[in-house]
């Protein structure tokens, strides 16, 4: 009964706009967005990898201080556009030496599509992103 509760409790999350701690979303129609939180501004050093891992997209970017978004267009470091798919950012704040060292903490939003069951809990679909119901920050409806 208990996991019945459960698993009808999460499906409940479908439909639903879900923000989540995490660096993976989808590049989708020339757009990916992430939001991040960092404590001070200064220059970062964003990379953005694709699903094999290879960096398709790196800048110094001038961070402000709080909570606040960065989207990706989809344009690579060579110029040619990004296929449409799951991407990965990391963010690194320069440190006093001058090197990109301080991790800043992303987040990443959509609308839950799908939820499967696993061993380890809850897993949510965001497009075609999975993220875990125990990531998730807020949940609001559409």
């Amino acid at each position: 009964v208990m996991a019945a509760t459960t698993a009808s409790g999460y499906v409940s999350y479908l439909g639903t706009n879900v923000t989540a701690s995490g660096s993976t979303t989808s590049l989708k129609d020339g757009e990916a967005e992430w939001t991040y939180d960092t404590p001070e501004a200064g220059k970062a050093r964003v990379e953005v990898r694709n699903n094999l891992g290879a960096v398709v997209f790196s800048e110094d970017a001038d961070l402000s201080y709080g909570r606040n978004s960065y989207s990706w267009d989809g344009r690579t470091t060579a110029g040619s556009t990004a296929p449409e798919g799951e991407y990965t950012i990391s963010i690194a704040r320069y440190d006093a030496n001058n090197r990109p060292t301080v991790p800043v903490a992303t987040e990443i939003s959509g609308t839950v599509d799908g939820i499967e069951f696993t061993s380890s809990g809850a897993v949510l679909q965001i497009g075609g992103v999975y993220v875990s119901a125990s990531a998730v920050l807020s949940v609001n409806r559409n």
